[in-house]
């Protein structure tokens, strides 16, 4: 599925919205630091109640844009390491549009990916380069309007002063005001045909990336759909020992007691005890089912946890000595 990489230490908890709607294949990435470190208690059980694998990078250092240079090596860590291929990055920093820029349609390891860069996990558009160039361009005509302004309250004003001055403007004065006229309303004409095209560059950029969106769809469908069938023959290889191979979709009632009643004396914590019984659904083998404790639990508690329920999932997967 998808592998969500989120600049906590940027969109806090609020980037979180939408967490109820990962998938368990889905992996959620999360980078925080000294600066940003707290979880609600129900985010927490959303994230041990989703069944998505979730790991945590706790950033140590201090510095501009410190924390987004790691998460960009940990997306290109997880490109090389796994067969996932679709990334969404957690940021309201516009910078990791260059990420995507360079990810999405990229082809490693004959595998095209895809990426891109959304404010919440639920999704929510974060402002880039066409939303700047709008920007920009409503500047420049507000400028333009107030510069056209400024002019006709000034010829405004000095025609008032002529009339007050002389009664009655001469034909000289007459010409010259109609020549002001005429050079006002040419540099308004100028200004308005500026403004204007402005404005069909700012719908120019988006129709662009519309259609290039459009001719790229069926390409990525067909990438989505051989990256699918790749995760499908890889799954069927896999040994019939995982619990998932063998029909076992949920660790039963009478199984969690067991488990419960067997590392009581750990002391561990609820989610904790959620975390063993995803790793005995989502573990291959028992070197990896090891590793998943020590990743979700600690790598003290999660090795004695490990210890203690390896009977149990022997049992589970037919291997019971």
């Amino acid at each position: 599925m998808a592998i969500y990489l989120i600049d906590y230490e940027n969109v806090h908890e609020k980037g979180l919205t939408g967490i109820e709607t990962l998938h368990p294949n889905d992996v959620l990435c999360l980078l925080y630091s000294n600066a940003a470190q707290s979880l609600t208690i129900d985010t927490m059980a959303y994230l041990t109640g989703s069944g998505a694998e979730v790991q945590y990078f706790k950033c140590l250092g201090s510095g501009k844009n410190y924390l987004d240079f790691q998460l960009s090596t940990v997306l290109g860590l997880m490109a090389g390491s796994r067969k996932d291929n679709e990334f969404v990055i957690i940021s309201g920093d516009k910078g990791f549009q260059s990420l995507v820029d360079f990810w999405d349609g990229q082809i490693y390891l004959e595998r095209k990916f895809r990426c891109r860069l959304q404010a919440t996990i639920a999704g929510g558009e974060v402002k880039g380069k066409a939303a700047a160039k709008k920007t920009t361009a409503a500047k420049t005509k507000a400028a333009g309007a107030k510069e056209t302004a400024s002019a006709k309250a000034a010829g405004g004003k000095k025609a008032a002063n002529a009339k007050t001055t002389g009664g009655k403007a001469t034909k000289n004065d007459k010409t010259a005001v109609k020549n002001g006229k005429s050079a006002k309303g040419a540099t308004a004409k100028k200004s308005d045909n500026s403004a204007g095209t402005a404005e069909k560059t700012i719908e120019l950029i988006p129709m662009q990336e519309k259609q290039k969106a459009v001719a790229e769809m069926p390409e990525r469908k067909q990438a989505a759909g051989s990256a699918a069938a790749e995760v499908s023959t890889d799954a069927s290889k896999k040994s019939k020992s995982t619990l998932q191979n063998l029909g076992i979709l949920s660790i039963a009632e009478s199984v969690r007691k067991k488990v419960r009643s067997t590392v009581k004396e750990l002391e561990l914590l609820p989610k904790d005890y959620t975390a063993i019984y995803n790793n005995f659904l989502k573990a291959s083998s028992e070197a990896e089912l090891k590793n998943r404790m020590m990743q979700s639990i600690g790598r003290e508690k999660g090795a004695q946890t490990y210890e203690k329920t390896l009977e149990i999932y022997r049992d589970l997967t037919g291997k019971s000595k």
